[in-house]
């Protein structure tokens, strides 16, 4: 799982994350689709590396994602910086979206190939069209959503 700093316009940094999840959609591409960006939510678990790189509880809540035309691009912040996590569809294994849990928070899993796992809380009013943009979005087998939580 590659982390990188996207803070500043710095050419290899995009030309690393394009060869990897794909250009962004541009304006009316992202239209028609419905969007491409979801809402923000929080990181509930992720690999120590990452985890060690937002030692904040604050930076936690500020994470969102990107669909791409080849991949998903998980954004985070780490004080002032903005971090990158791109996904290509060959590097997900799974994306599983569950149901609300008791604190009313629904949980986003991205599994990538190496079994390496980010955990994400979504807010419950926005699962309906988190789910819309993902099953749009992922390639078949890649994508599951339940209604509730069993992982």
């Amino acid at each position: 799982m590659d982390l990188h700093n996207i803070s500043y316009n710095d050419p290899k940094v995009k030309r690393a994350i394009a060869q990897r999840c794909g250009e962004a959609y541009g304006l009316w591409a992202s239209f028609r689709r419905g969007g491409t960006g979801s809402y923000r939510f929080e990181l509930v678990q992720a690999p120590p590396h990452v985890q060690d790189r937002i030692d904040r509880v604050e930076d936690r809540r500020f994470c969102s994602l990107e669909v791409r035309s080849n991949g998903l691009l998980v954004r985070l912040k780490d004080r002032l910086e903005t971090l990158g996590i791109p996904f290509g569809w060959a590097d997900l294994d799974q994306v599983m979206l569950g149901g609300p849990s008791a604190g009313g928070l629904v949980s986003l899993m991205i599994i990538d190939i190496r079994g390496e796992q980010l955990v994400f809380g979504v807010r419950r009013e926005h699962r309906a069209a988190l789910d819309r943009m993902l099953e749009r979005a992922i390639p078949v087998g890649q994508y599951r959503s339940t209604p509730s939580c069993s992982w």
